[in-house]
């Protein structure tokens, strides 16, 4: 029995890492290991999960909202009374 086992385990492992489909082609991706593949089929092919559609390190979701917030911080400037107000007119 703990022969069959073993057989059974071992046939699993190689048929595992033949099905994979890591393609020859280069579009960078990063995993969650904060590693860079050549693509996506490599990320799964290394049983890891994708975390971004480019090279490492991923941009994550403050650093982008820090970003949105600075990007908003002059609306004074168009004629707004503070952030949070409808305008007094429309375009």
């Amino acid at each position: 029995m703990l022969i069959v086992l073993v057989l059974f385990i071992t046939i699993e492992m190689v048929y595992s890492r033949h099905k994979c489909a890591c393609a020859a082609y280069v579009d960078p991706v990063c995993s969650t290991t904060n590693e860079t593949h050549s693509n996506a089929g490599c990320v799964l092919c290394a049983r890891q999960v994708l975390a971004c559609h480019h090279e490492c390190p991923c941009v994550t979701a403050s650093a982008n909202a820090t970003a949105t917030a600075v990007s908003f911080d002059n609306s004074n400037e168009r004629g707004f009374n503070n952030k949070y107000t409808k305008p007094n007119h429309l375009c």
